[in-house]
């Protein structure tokens, strides 16, 4: 399950990387950590993160892990459907 994570999770992100490009997804990337930073020290996200750390039990971490990675493979299915095999070639 966790290498159905990470595999599922780095196919995502490459799928992004090569359908947005360089450029677009580094700025979605900033937008999203600060954001995530906004929220983590505005006291938004810690008590979520502390009731997760307590509340979920190992195996079900385990089997969430799967079922995320999962999802995050199957959704790289609509990004590159009708995308080219060749990439287009940058500005010169």
């Amino acid at each position: 399950m966790a290498g159905l994570f990470l595999f599922g999770f780095t196919f995502l992100i490459y799928c992004l990387w090569y359908r947005l490009g360089p450029a677009r997804m580094l700025i979605a990337l900033t937008v999203v950590i600060i954001g995530g930073m906004f929220l983590y020290y505005g006291g938004v996200l810690t008590s979520w993160f502390t009731w997760i750390w307590l509340n979920v039990k190992p195996m079900t971490a385990f089997v969430l892990l799967g079922i995320i990675g999962l999802g995050a493979l199957f959704s790289t299915y609509p990004l590159m459907r009708n995308v080219p095999l060749q990439p287009k070639p940058g500005k010169n």
